[in-house]
C-alpha cells in the first residue's frame, strides 16, 4: 500500500462522489 495508490482511490473517490468513504478507507489503512 503506497501514498501514490491512495492518492488515485482519492481522485476516484471525488469523482464517484464518495469521497467520505475514501478518507475512512485511508484511516483503515
Amino acid at each position: 500500500m503506497g501514498y501514490r495508490q491512495v492518492g488515485v482511490f482519492e481522485k476516484e473517490g471525488i469523482m464517484d462522489g464518495e469521497f467520505i468513504d475514501v478518507m475512512i478507507m485511508e484511516k483503515l489503512l
